[in-house]
């Protein structure tokens, strides 16, 4: 909580406002005080994101600030533009306000850390973080959009192809992923039916199986399913080949 100090006395009265734009940056009063509010990332692991925003990244990036931001519980200064007063009613100034402006600082500049310079030219005007923020979700909405429907195209037509099982689960899973970073992820079951798309013949007994069940199967029970029917495919062409292998020698 922030300490209380002495209101001066020679500030005009002026209307209050609760609506944060760039121009409450501007508008903090500077004045002799022992308020003091300290880096909130300052002591956090995660205080560096490890992907820095460029034209291509946005939703991986998004992912991580939100993570962060959310867990440190400055949600609010971020997503919100609404701000405490600037002043209180008796027209004193309003602590609460400037603590505010000055996380608001912060979170910008460590915003502004992690992007590269063509993102940085891009800001250059927006001085307040959810100016900034609400700029980056507009620039970046319909890339964020093509980017969700070139995903589920490619969960559509996947196909498992001479790709283990594992490596098929992976591939899936990957793209799953995705979808979860850009806000759209994927209900277990609509996940398990694309990882029954073009398995090949050798697959079709358990993909009847998990697909004629009353009561759907998760991902890792039916990816255990997979992979013992692949090991017993594995088991019948060996004992097949080594007949072979021992008349030919």
């Amino acid at each position: 909580m922030d300490p209380l100090v002495e209101n001066p006395n020679n500030l005009p009265p002026e209307a209050t406002d609760t609506t944060a734009t760039d121009a409450d940056v501007a508008a903090v009063p500077i004045v002799a005080t022992t308020l003091t509010v300290t880096n909130p990332f300052a002591n956090s692991l995660h205080s560096f994101l490890t992907v820095k925003l460029d034209c291509l990244n946005f939703l991986a990036w998004n992912s991580q600030v939100l993570l962060t931001v959310i867990g440190h519980g400055l949600d609010d200064i971020l997503l919100t533009r609404a701000a405490p007063p600037r002043l209180m009613a008796d027209g004193s100034i309003n602590l609460e306000h400037i603590s505010w402006v000055r996380k608001d600082q912060l979170l910008l500049s460590w915003l502004r850390s992690s992007m590269s310079e063509a993102i940085l030219g891009f800001l250059a005007q927006y001085t307040s973080l959810n100016s900034a923020w609400r700029a980056l979700e507009k620039r970046f909405s319909n890339q964020s959009k093509a980017r969700i429907l070139q995903i589920k195209s490619q969960l559509s037509i996947i196909q498992k192809g001479n790709l283990s099982i594992f490596d098929y689960f992976d591939k899936v899973k990957i793209l799953a992923n995705s979808l979860s970073i850009a806000g759209c992820p994927l209900e277990e079951n609509d996940l398990v039916m694309h990882l029954m798309n073009d398995l090949g013949p050798e697959f079709d007994l358990v993909v009847v199986h998990v697909t004629s069940r009353v009561d759907a199967l998760s991902f890792e029970t039916t990816q255990s399913l997979l992979l013992s029917h692949e090991s017993r495919l594995e088991d019948i062409v060996l004992s097949v080949n080594s007949p072979l292998k021992c008349l030919q020698t």
